[in-house]
């Protein structure tokens, strides 16, 4: 009878101590991208962040001012070299986010109207992180025309 009642007393224990545990945010491990997003293709600054202090988006192409400032590889960063622009454009979605965070970054291309809409989807616990992170969200596009409108949209 009280080997009953200390196994049920220590079941018991187990739940409650289950309940008063803090939970953890469930977030994925990796980013995902999709669209016209070049999947094998990292963007690199030469140094630096490059958008971390300046503010708002990016669209990195042949005219950019600072179109020199960021290099690609397409090894896994095992080789970088300077970006041809008339094959890619690169675009910068700066966040900031806590320590714990995932991005579903999704770019599209509408040649009819003339646009690009990059979405980026933030999954970012609200978790015990001292200081947030500058997050830039480069990704590398197939070059679209300099005149077609950038939309960037955060979910």
């Amino acid at each position: 009878m009280i080997k009953n009642i200390i196994y049920s007393l220590s079941i018991l224990s187990v739940f409650l101590l289950s309940l008063s545990c803090k939970k953890t945010c469930p977030i994925s491990g990796e980013d995902i991208d999709s669209g016209e997003i070049l999947k094998d293709v990292i963007v690199y600054p030469k140094s630096g962040g490059v958008t971390a202090n300046s503010g708002g988006n990016w669209v990195y192409n042949a005219s950019h001012t600072q179109s020199e400032s960021l290099e690609i590889s397409t090894d896994g960063g095992y080789t970088k070299y300077a970006v041809d622009h008339s094959q890619y454009t690169i675009l910068g979605f700066p966040l900031s986010v806590n320590c714990d965070a995932a991005f579903i970054r999704d770019v599209t291309i509408d040649h009819e109207n003339q646009q690009v809409i990059y979405t980026n989807t933030v999954k970012d616990c609200s978790d015990d992180c001292p200081q947030k992170r500058i997050v830039e969200n480069f990704v590398v596009v197939p070059a679209f025309p300099e005149n077609y409108a950038v939309i960037f949209n955060q979910k």
